[in-house]
C-alpha cells in the first residue's frame, strides 16, 4: 500500500522480502541496511522501512559493514520516527556481501547477535548476497 509516496505493508514478512528484493543484488561488495518500524492505530498495525543506507566495504584490517549507519538509525532516525509518528523499532534488516571464495557471510556476526542486547532492538535480519535465504534472530524473552 502506498500512502504519499511512502509504501506501507500489512505485514513485517512483507517489509522483509520487499527490501531484499530490492537491496541483495546491490550488496556484491558492501553492506546495506535499515529500520523496519511498527505503527499501531486502533483500526492497523503497518510497517514502514526507513532510509536505507549503503555501508563501507570491507579493507584489510574490518569486514565490510554499516555500523555508522546502524548508529543514525539507533541514535536519529528512530527517534525522530516515534516523536512524529510514535513508530518503533520492528527489526533492523541488513544485507552480507559476497563472501570470499570458501567462506560463507550467511549467518549472523557476533556483532549482529549483539545488538539484540540493546533495549529498542527486538529483531535483526541477515540477508546474504550468496543464496536466498533471510536469516532471523529475535530477542529471547527472560526467564522467570
Amino acid at each position: 500500500m502506498k500512502n504519499n509516496g511512502i509504501i506501507t505493508f500489512t505485514s513485517l514478512e512483507d517489509a522483509i522480502h520487499d527490501w531484499a528484493k530490492q537491496y541483495r543484488p546491490l550488496s556484491i561488495d558492501y553492506e546495506h541496511g535499515a529500520m523496519i518500524y511498527r505503527r499501531e492505530s486502533t483500526e492497523v498495525t503497518t510497517y514502514r522501512i526507513g532510509k536505507t543506507i549503503r555501508g563501507t566495504k570491507g579493507s584489510k584490517i574490518t569486514r565490510p559493514n554499516v555500523v555508522l549507519a546502524f548508529l543514525y538509525f539507533y541514535g536519529i532516525e528512530s527517534i525522530f520516527r516515534w516523536i512524529l509518528h510514535r513508530d518503533v523499532i520492528a527489526a533492523f534488516i541488513h544485507t552480507h556481501p559476497r563472501p570470499p571464495l570458501g567462506f560463507s557471510y550467511r549467518r549472523h556476526s557476533k556483532e549482529d547477535l549483539g545488538l539484540l542486547k540493546l533495549k529498542r532492538i527486538k529483531e535483526v535480519i541477515v540477508v546474504p548476497y550468496e543464496n536466498q535465504e533471510m536469516n532471523r534472530e529475535v530477542k529471547s524473552k527472560p526467564s522467570a
